[in-house]
Order: C-alpha cells, then structure tokens, then sequence
C-alpha cells in the first residue's frame, strides 16, 4: 500500500480498505496497518497525526509488537517514519533491533509484497544517526541486492536514499556523486512512470 501511494496519485477507496475496514479487523496485522498509517500521515505532511501513531507503537521501544509474519516489514516502515520525524532515540533503538537482519528482505508472505530490504533501512537509521560509513556500507549492500533481486521500486528508493545521504554529508566530492545519482534516479522513475519515492521531496536540486 504505501509502496503504491508513493509511487501514484492519491487513491481514496484503496486507502479507505486498507486503513478502515482492515484495521478493523480482528487479526494480529494491526500494528503493522498502524505503522503503514503513520507512515501515511508523513508523506501527506500531517506529522501531528504521524507522531501520535508512532508514538503510541513505540512507547516500549517497539517490544510490544508482536515477532510474527508483520514485524520485519513493519520495523522497515518504521524506520522511514523515524527518519521523517528526526527522532534519533528511536532510530537508535530501531537499528539495533533490525542490525541482526540486515541481509534480509522486508516481504510480507500474506501480501505478496517487499517493501524494502533491511540494508536499506540500516542506511537510513545509520545516516540518521551520523554512523556515516556504515550507512555508505549498508547503502551499497542494499543496492547490490536489489539489483541483483531486481526489485526496481525498493531499488529506487535506496538510491533516494543514498542520494539524500550525501547531499546532506555536504562533501564537494560528495554533492557531485548525489547530483549525478539524481539523474539516475528520476530517469529509473521516469522509466517506470513512479511519481514519487523515498525523500523524493528534499532531494538535492528539487
């Protein structure tokens, strides 16, 4: 779901299933809805909205959320919210979590769906964090295995994300990187008529 309304124009029904009649439904996939749902709230810039759900899963650092199918690719969407607010507290807390899984895939089985690889995730929380070679480590994991996946819209977004990576770092050598990664990135989107990806907001000569 969120992996569609980044990439697409707004879908009122299709969010109104998803966020309304699903999470009303009496299966353990509710904390997983809740953190598509802040995640949501970020990307239509309602961050009151979006702190109020995250705060709510994250009042026990993230222990309550029960470890079953939902919990990886929950963390995965957890982790961009985190990244969206600024809230390095709780990207520590979300690194060290996801840390142990860092070479596998946010899917989710019932679905059919990745969202993200877990490399991806670290190299945002790491970046967040000011770990600056091990987001470059987790970055380059991460589109290594997407290519090699070819999972072309979490692939895009890595790039995003790395391209967001250094243009912050602020390096000359670094600022060319992420303006010649720019142009790779909106011709990838281009290509696959994606409207909008990870960050693809803030990026560097937006």
């Amino acid at each position: 779901m969120i992996v569609y309304r980044r990439a697409h124009q707004a879908d009122p029904e299709l969010e109104r299933v998803f966020f309304g009649e699903m999470l009303a439904l009496p299966y353990s996939f509710g904390y997983a809805v809740r953190s598509s749902l802040a995640l949501m709230y970020a990307l239509t810039d309602d961050l009151d909205a979006c702190r109020w759900e995250f705060d709510a899963l994250a009042a026990s650092g993230f222990a309550d959320l029960r470890r079953d199918e939902h919990w990886l690719a929950a963390l995965g969407v957890l982790s961009e919210v985190t990244i969206r607010l600024g809230d390095r507290a709780r990207a520590a807390q979300l690194f060290e979590l996801l840390k142990p899984y860092a070479r596998l895939v946010c899917v989710h089985d019932l679905l059919r769906s990745i969202s993200t690889t877990v490399a991806s995730s670290l190299g945002d929380l790491a970046a967040l964090l000011d770990r600056q070679e091990e987001a470059v480590a987790y970055f380059e994991q991460a589109i290594a295995q997407e290519t090699a996946m070819g999972i072309a819209l979490p692939l895009l977004d890595s790039y995003a994300s790395y391209c967001r990576f250094l243009s912050l770092r602020g390096r000359p050598v670094d600022q060319r990187r992420a303006e010649k990664m720019l142009a790779q990135t909106e011709a990838r989107a281009a290509a696959l008529g994606v409207l909008r990806y990870r960050y693809s907001d803030s990026l560097v000569g937006r």
